[in-house]
């Protein structure tokens, strides 16, 4: 991956799965709250005035959470100072539908067209695909997770079972883990929005990853 300058980095708007407009970062914060007075202003019931900024600085962007009610990043609440990286995600709280990538503004899309269109929020056990929440059983948000955390990655089996059956490990579960595999699939296809693509790929004799477009 190439070298990026900062004054490259932007953070992009996803509304609803769609890339919208895109904010540049630079030294000035950027601010994100309910306040007429921020640089993006965002209305909810659990947002603050003044929310949350990210700011450049000599080694990287940074993200100052003023709001006690937190910011999700990468779908783990934050507080205090997050460091950022290209293709975080961040989302505010009781707005599943409104999200923003930090990206490279020189680039089509950095870490691919699907990165935004599913959210995963660890806090709440809850899985946004564009916009909309998912009905999900406990094991498929909890494989769904694992499979986002892993980005382009394929997981392996072993590790889907130990993550979703760990008193049983030890127990053979590939009947139960490609039934729970064929079930998402089938809801992911269901949720996506037109036009896009948010799949579940198999990696031959090894695993599964996700695939988004």
């Amino acid at each position: 991956m190439r070298k990026l300058s900062l004054v490259q980095w932007q953070l992009t708007e996803i509304h609803n799965g769609l890339d919208g407009r895109a904010y540049p970062l630079g030294s000035t914060p950027l601010t994100i709250g309910r306040s007429p007075a921020c640089n993006i202003v965002v209305e909810g019931r659990y947002i603050s005035r003044r929310h949350a900024e990210i700011q450049r600085q000599a080694d990287g962007c940074v993200l100052t959470v003023h709001s006690a009610n937190g910011v999700l990043l990468d779908g783990i609440l934050a507080n205090g100072h997050a460091a950022l990286v290209l293709g975080a995600v961040i989302a505010l709280p009781g707005r599943p539908d409104i999200t923003w990538r930090v990206s490279d503004a020189d680039a089509t899309d950095t870490f691919g067209p699907g990165a935004g269109l599913l959210v995963i929020d660890a806090a709440r056990h809850e899985a946004i695909l564009g916009g909309h929440a998912l009905v999900l059983r406990p094991k498929e948000f909890e494989a769904l997770a694992l499979l986002h955390r892993a980005g382009l990655a394929a997981v392996p089996k072993q590790d889907l079972v130990r993550a979703l059956w760990p008193e049983s490990a030890d127990v053979p579960h590939d009947a139960d883990l490609n039934t729970l595999i064929t079930g998402l699939r089938r809801k992911l296809e269901a949720a996506t929005p037109a036009g896009r693509r948010v799949a579940i790929v198999t990696a031959s004799r090894y695993g599964y990853r996700l695939d988004m477009a």
